[in-house]
C-alpha cells in the first residue's frame, strides 16, 4: 500500500514537472510562429530592399520553428507516457481502495454479528447468575478477603520485625564506633602526655649530662628501657 502511494506521488510529480516545460515550449513555438508570420507579411507587402536578408531570416526562423516543433513533440510524447503511468497508478490505487472498502464492510459485518452474539451471551450469563447461590458466593468472597488480610498482616509484621532488627544492628554498630572513637581519642591524649613527659625528662637529663653531674650512658640506658616498656616510639634526630 505504501509503495503504491509513493509510486503514485512520484508519477504525479513527473506529470507536473513535464507540464511546465511543455507550456513554455508551446509559448516559444507560438512566439516564433508570430515572428515568422510578420516577416512573411512584410515580404509580401513590400517586395523590395534586402530580399536575400529577409529570406535568410525567414529560413532561420523556419529552422528554429522546426527544432522547437521537434522538441515540443518529444516533450509531448514523454508527457503522454508519464500521464499514462500516472493514470495507471491512480487506477490501481483506486482498485486497491475499493478492495479495502469491501474488506472494511466485511469487518463491520463481522463486528455487528460479534456484538449480537455477545449480547446473547450476556443474557445467558445474567440468567445463570440468578440461578446461583449468591449467599454462598458472598461467603466465599468473605473467606477469601479474610485470608488475604491475614497474609497481608503477616507480611507487614515480618517486614516490621526485619526493619526493627536491622535498626538495632545499625544502632549497635554506631554505638561501637562511638566507643572506639572515644578510646582512640583517650589513647592519643595519653600518648601525647607521655611524649611531653619524655620530652621534659630528656631536657632535664640533657642539662644534667652537659654539667657532668651524672653518667650519660647510664641515663640513656634507663630512658630506653622506660620507652621500651611503655612502647613509646622514639623520634630519630
Amino acid at each position: 500500500m505504501d509503495n503504491d502511494v509513493r509510486a503514485l506521488i512520484d508519477a504525479f510529480r513527473a506529470y507536473r514537472d513535464l507540464l511546465g516545460p511543455i507550456q513554455e515550449s508551446l509559448h516559444e513555438f507560438a512566439s516564433t510562429y508570430d515572428f515568422l508570420k510578420k516577416d512573411i507579411d512584410k515580404l509580401n507587402a513590400a517586395f523590395e530592399g534586402d530580399i536575400q536578408g529577409n529570406l535568410e531570416k525567414i529560413y532561420k526562423n523556419l529552422s528554429r520553428q522546426a527544432e522547437d516543433a521537434s522538441d515540443l513533440s518529444a516533450r509531448i510524447d514523454q508527457f503522454v507516457k508519464v500521464t499514462g503511468k500516472y493514470t495507471s497508478d491512480f487506477a490501481r490505487l483506486v482498485g486497491m481502495l475499493e478492495k479495502i472498502e469491501e474488506k472494511l464492510k466485511a469487518v463491520n459485518e463481522l463486528e455487528a454479528r460479534a456484538e449480537e452474539q455477545l449480547g446473547k451471551l450476556d443474557a445467558i450469563l445474567e440468567e445463570k447468575k440468578r440461578s446461583y447461590n449468591v449467599r454462598e458466593l458472598q461467603k466465599t468472597l468473605e473467606t477469601y478477603n479474610a485470608n488475604v488480610q491475614k497474609v497481608s498482616e503477616f507480611i507487614n509484621k515480618d517486614v516490621a520485625e526485619s526493619l526493627s532488627e536491622n535498626y538495632k544492628k545499625l544502632d549497635a554498630i554506631r554505638h561501637g564506633n562511638e566507643t572506639l572513637a572515644k578510646l582512640i581519642e583517650s589513647e592519643n591524649a595519653r600518648m601525647d602526655a607521655l611524649l611531653e613527659t619524655y620530652k621534659a625528662t630528656s631536657e632535664l637529663l640533657k642539662k644534667a649530662v652537659e654539667k657532668e653531674d651524672i653518667n650519660e650512658a647510664y641515663i640513656f640506658d634507663i630512658l630506653d628501657k622506660w620507652a621500651t616498656e611503655r612502647k613509646v616510639i622514639r623520634l630519630k634526630k
